[in-house]
């Protein structure tokens, strides 16, 4: 089980059980819940949108109503893991690649042959791999 994410609509966002939730924090009640997609890992929440995991894919989501807007996903393999989001760019990867996504085209802006867990710090990316 991953943390919940709070995001900046007075809610919180939960991938629990495949399905992604957003909690109400002013009525304490569940806001909506999509189901169906296959949701995996934690969500990363952005300029109102909320980003997912959804069968191996990048998937985006409305903040505030949950309507789907966009999805990426690479032609090698699945994603999986962390999703950083900048004010212009998702950072996602997959077992083997590291990929950068223009959130305004939807494009792959860049990927590189090296995966592992992302930190991002002062403009800095950084990759952890599985053995330290």
């Amino acid at each position: 089980q991953l943390a919940p994410v709070l995001g900046g609509a007075d809610d919180v966002i939960v991938i629990q059980a495949q399905r992604l939730i957003s909690f109400d924090l002013l009525s304490d009640m569940i806001r909506y819940q999509i189901e169906g997609a296959l949701f995996e890992g934690q969500a990363s929440v952005g300029g109102g949108r909320i980003f997912a995991l959804a069968s191996g894919a990048l998937t985006v989501w409305d903040e505030r109503t949950g309507a789907f807007l966009w999805s990426w996903a690479p032609t090698q393999e699945p994603l999986t893991g962390t999703i950083l989001v900048t004010k212009t760019h998702v950072l996602t990867r997959s077992a083997t690649h590291t990929f950068a996504i223009d959130q305004f085209t939807h494009a792959e802006v860049w990927s590189i042959p090296v995966s592992g867990q992302l930190a991002w710090s002062e403009g800095l990316l950084f990759l952890a791999g599985e053995d330290g």
